[in-house]
């Protein structure tokens, strides 16, 4: 699978690699097979605790029995870390490359789901912010067309994608 193809599979489900809000901690770790570094903030309690999987946080609330409350992909970390492009390939068999046009995803998006579940964008901050709030989805793209790409994504790439609680719930 291409990177695309994961992006739009996660835009029509609502999940990455079949988890998604209100997946338990276990189950993250028997899904994802990734090093990670985890930051516990907050009081005992409330506190939250974001897992950094490098192309995935996973954020999680409810200890003890720690509940995921939004998944985070971090899509433009690719275009620095092409360790990180290995390391998704060989773990999770996602071919992604550097960058990844939000044209390319809209077509795989399109192949899968009623493209419509997408609602017209908000630009903010140089960004085109594209939501579905029946899934709880938020995908960012790059929205200046000053950036190119090198170091970071370019204009019309997508920047992150975050599964979270839909607003209807």
């Amino acid at each position: 699978m291409i990177g695309a193809e994961f992006i739009a599979e996660t835009l029509s489900s609502g999940t990455v690699f079949g988890l998604g809000v209100g997946a338990r901690l276990r189950d993250v770790e028997s899904a994802i097979h990734l090093d990670h570094v985890d930051d516990v903030q907050g009081r005992r309690g409330k506190r939250l605790m974001r897992r950094d999987y490098g192309l995935l946080e996973v954020t999680f609330g409810g200890e003890p029995d720690w509940e995921c409350r939004w998944i985070s992909v971090e899509v433009h970390r690719f275009s620095t870390s092409p360790d990180l492009i290995g390391e998704a390939r060989e773990l999770m068999g996602v071919e992604f490359s550097q960058y990844t046009a939000w044209s390319d995803v809209q077509c795989e998006f399109n192949r899968l789901a009623d493209g419509a579940l997408i609602q017209s964008p908000i630009v903010q901050h140089g960004y085109k912010v594209f939501r579905s709030r029946g899934l709880g989805l938020t995908v960012q793209v790059v929205d200046d067309r000053e950036c190119i790409r090198g170091d970071f994504p370019g204009f019309g790439d997508v920047w992150s994608i975050e599964v979270a609680l839909p607003a209807d719930s």
